[in-house]
């Protein structure tokens, strides 16, 4: 049980919460643009990673994931173009 309590001080940490809400915010821009996947996105921000925290690394990535493919159905909606 501790290690669970542990888990979810990390999660809701200001900076991992920030990280989640810059990520899911890139992640629905980059999904949003034809032509860049959710893996492009990813790999723009990862350089970015290797000077942040573990789980602030991890809410970062998740949240561009997460946005990402919803972003994807952005351009398929509004310029019926097919998305990611």
């Amino acid at each position: 049980m501790s290690s669970f309590q542990q888990a979810l001080g990390m999660a809701l940490q200001l900076e991992s919460l920030l990280a989640v809400i810059f990520g899911c915010l890139f992640g629905l821009i980059v999904g949003a643009i034809p032509g860049l996947t959710i893996s492009v996105g990813m790999i723009f921000i990862l350089p970015l990673t290797f000077f942040l925290p573990t789980h602030v690394s991890i809410a970062l990535l998740l949240g561009i994931y997460c946005s990402g493919m919803t972003g994807g159905s952005v351009s398929a909606i509004l310029l019926d173009i097919p998305g990611t």
